[in-house]
């Protein structure tokens, strides 16, 4: 399995392509400034079973 961090998950493109690479099987790594907007795409990733929250 792939594995991806990605910085700045909580809006626009980085919850975006979170999003795209969990429903791809890669396990993705999400921080943001904001711990409370990442529980939204975290949620997503998790449905992916491929997913956990950077804090």
């Amino acid at each position: 399995m792939k594995k991806v961090i990605i910085i700045g998950a909580s809006s626009g493109i980085g919850k975006e392509l979170a999003k795209i690479l969990a429903g791809k099987g890669y396990a993705v790594g999400l921080t943001a400034r904001l711990y409370n907007k990442t529980l939204a795409p975290r949620g997503v990733v998790a449905e992916n079973h491929a997913g956990f929250l950077v804090p």
